[in-house]
């Protein structure tokens, strides 16, 4: 299911089919129910995720408690778009609007 998804995918399309595999070989695959944060500003960047359906809303809480929506992502969105290059904590929150389904890789799998 990953190779076929992740095939799929623009961020991949320069790959062959051997290094798309490589890649599903540490991606994994995560059901999230409406409402569901999957991190929260200021945690570690851990993960890089995909959006295999659903939709997911990032945003975060500004000094005066007011919410600032990012972005909206819906299927074959990768984020946080920056998490490959960067090792500073999450920037923002990401939260599911409905019942959603991502597929994420662990970066200290990756090797960049």
């Amino acid at each position: 299911m990953f190779v076929e998804y992740l095939s799929s995918m623009k961020v991949f399309e320069a790959l062959n089919k051997e290094e798309i595999s490589a890649i599903a070989e540490i991606a994994y695959h995560k059901n999230i129910e409406k409402d569901t944060h999957l991190f929260h500003m200021g945690e570690g960047m851990t993960n890089v995720y995909f959006v295999v359906k659903g939709n997911m809303k990032i945003y975060l809480i500004d000094e005066e408690d007011r919410e600032q929506i990012i972005n909206f992502l819906a299927k074959n969105e990768m984020f946080p778009h920056h998490a490959i290059l960067r090792s500073d904590p999450y920037l923002a929150k990401a939260l599911s609007t409905e019942n959603s389904e991502v597929v994420f890789i662990d970066k200290g799998t990756l090797k960049v």
